[in-house]
């Protein structure tokens, strides 16, 4: 768990400039730019590798079987998967981060929780919960680069 101060997020505009918190308009709402780009981030590749967000694709790409790796996953029907993932999709504080090698398919995986606090100012405390890597490709740092991603 860690604790996001959204008074210390920087607020941007459009094109990624930061804005200055004083004299920023109401729409420039804290930290809701950082979430909706979580939601909306690019794809990332790393040495041949690729850094997105969870995808409807991925019940095939392995996405459940790394989740067993970490804990009892149960049987998700393709359904079931589809319908949480557009639970997941609509929600701008729960976030699921995947790292997808071309020939393995979905190596690592890492899920970000908001919750918004009365404490701090009514800030956000995030959760990164659910990190996993694929056994057989451990210790090549996939790991820390999902929980960079998260932050």
């Amino acid at each position: 768990c860690y604790f996001v101060d959204t008074h210390a997020l920087p607020i941007t505009n459009d094109s990624d400039e930061p804005v200055d918190r004083e004299t920023a308009s109401p729409d420039h709402h804290r930290g809701s730019e950082r979430l909706t780009r979580l939601k909306t981030m690019p794809h990332n590749h790393v040495s041949g590798m690729v850094i997105r967000p969870l995808a409807a694709s991925d019940y095939d790409r392995g996405f459940l079987q790394l989740l067993g790796q970490l804990t009892t996953v149960g049987d998700i029907k393709r359904g079931d998967f589809e319908q949480r993932l557009t639970t997941v999709g609509e929600d701008l504080l729960q976030h699921i981060v995947v790292i997808e090698d071309p020939e393995k398919g979905i190596v690592a995986s890492g899920t970000l929780l908001l919750e918004h606090k009365f404490i701090h100012r009514g800030g956000l405390a995030g959760h990164i919960e659910d990190v996993v890597v694929d056994s057989t490709i451990r210790g090549k740092g996939l790991g820390k680069l999902i929980v960079d991603k998260l932050r």
